[in-house]
């Protein structure tokens, strides 16, 4: 078991204004948007302070200060704007972070058409908008950077389409548009009807090493020669610069939803490849919807790790999202939720817990627990940047259910995860002069980095607790 890290210590809590706002229902991390070199991030909301119903709210935050920068707002009511968000990566490639953010149920082209748009990381308006091409495709259902894939130097978009009925109703597609001007590159359509291809998008890196990042998508309903029922699911693996298939993986079980979420992860198994991992939040592993999450080799699709949620109805995996190397291995490590997570034996519990799996062992890390009943901490998470600049990536989680400040206002937690290597205050991984020179700075103007006893005071104790640290040295 790894250690619990309660959300209600977390370092930043962002709680929603109003009922209903049911804020921290989507968040990312991103690059720096606002020129200081440290990562920043961004928050979702259903709720709209400008009375909109669920026109949706998008606030980017500040990594070094957590005071807001920017928000965005979507254009009508029942939008949802800001429903999926995610980093953009630099498509304009002026060095600053940018956005995208999905509106499924936008109507600008028919009725939940849907809508995606991207925005620099300086704010103001978007630099594109995707829109649906017909009624009911719910375009922006999910976003994300998908790399360089046609490697002309700007980072890409790709766009999932999950209910588009090209070819037969709800097969679903993908599209993929170019970051330096916004065209449309490629779009690929599922298989069969029902079998919603796009329900998730991730860009996972360059998996066969041909100079192209590649990307992978869900269809969490594809049915595996079992009729309409069978719902196993699938993730493919496309060519980033062509969209031609290199592989799929098939759920492993009737029911599982697997695909329902994918994400690029780093490089789990230190091969030099990435990696990538998949959530099948509907798994019956453990009793009906336990959940599963696993970690599978970016090059050939074998599977490297398998987690089981702890008990049924956790529903581990309606999301995973990278960690980075956060033990300090040269392993990256994956990040999960299971926000119908209980307490106890009590089945109406559901706060939802956070995990952090090791992707070079597979033993659990961390744990992130929600501060209350039916909060369901865990349901979005993001992780793998190093938000306080103390050499570990940090992590970000969304409760949107969390009654603090108003009936599901919702609330999001920014959690400083404890060093790997303590004693490693300059975060160059390695031991030396220059971090005793930073722990007597910091001694000295009592900044907390120096407080080794964590008890508020800065004494003896704090000296031989930092020594005791640096003698034993890093992993």
């Amino acid at each position: 078991m790894g250690d619990d890290l309660l959300a209600s210590n977390a370092d930043m809590i962002h709680s929603g204004d109003l009922a209903g706002d049911q804020l921290g229902r989507s968040l990312t991390m991103l690059e720096d948007v606002d020129g200081d070199e440290i990562p920043d991030y961004a928050v979702g909301m259903r709720g709209n302070i400008t009375g909109i119903n669920s026109a949706g709210r998008v606030t980017v935050f500040s990594g070094a200060t957590n005071t807001a920068l920017w928000s965005l707002d979507g254009e009508s009511a029942l939008d949802h704007f800001g429903e999926e968000i995610a980093s953009a990566g630099d498509v304009d490639n002026d060095g600053f972070g940018d956005l995208i953010v999905g509106a499924w149920n936008n109507a600008a082209g028919g009725a939940s058409a849907g809508r995606a748009y991207v925005y620099s990381g300086a704010g103001g308006p978007p630099l594109y908008i995707f829109t649906g091409l017909m009624p009911g495709d719910t375009l922006g259902d999910s976003v994300a950077s998908a790399g360089d894939v046609n490697n002309d130097g700007h980072d890409d978009l790709i766009v999932g389409v999950p209910t588009s009925d090209i070819g037969a109703s709800n097969t679903g597609s993908f599209r993929v548009y170019s970051g330096i001007d916004g065209s449309f590159i490629y779009s690929v359509n599922g298989d069969n009807a029902n079998d919603r291809l796009g329900i998730c998008v991730a860009g996972i890196g360059d998996v066969n090493d041909d100079g192209f990042d590649d990307v992978a998508v869900g269809a969490h309903l594809f049915d595996d020669g079992g009729g309409a029922a069978d719902n196993r699911g699938r993730v493919s693996v496309y060519e980033g610069n062509t969209g031609d298939l290199l592989y799929s993986i098939v759920g492993e079980a009737a029911g599982d939803n697997f695909g329902w979420v994918v994400s690029g992860m780093g490089d789990a198994n230190n091969d030099g490849s990435p990696d990538f991992a998949v959530g099948a939040p509907l798994n019956d592993a453990r009793g009906s919807n336990t959940g599963l999450v696993y970690i599978y080799s970016g090059p050939d699709g074998k599977q490297l790790h398998r987690f089981i949620g702890e008990r049924a109805a956790d529903k581990l995996g309606l999301t995973v999202a990278p960690a980075g190397d956060v033990d300090n291995d040269g392993h990256d490590d994956l990040l999960t939720g299971a926000w119908w997570f209980d307490i106890g034996m009590d089945s109406g519990d559901n706060r939802g817990r956070a995990y952090i799996f090791s992707g070079n062992t597979g033993d659990e890390l961390f744990t992130i627990t929600g501060e209350s009943s039916r909060d369901h901490l865990g349901r979005p998470v993001a992780g793998g940047k190093d938000i306080n600049n103390d050499g570990t990536p940090d992590v970000l989680i969304g409760a949107r259910d969390n009654d603090e400040t108003g009936e599901d206002a919702g609330r999001s937690y920014l959690i400083y995860l404890p060093r790997a290597c303590p004693a490693d205050l300059n975060g160059d991984a390695s031991l030396d002069f220059f971090d005793i020179s930073a722990f007597l700075t910091a001694f000295t103007t009592q900044d907390p980095v120096a407080d080794f006893t964590g008890d508020g005071n800065f004494n003896f104790f704090d000296v031989s607790a930092f020594l005791n640290a640096f003698n034993t040295g890093c992993p």
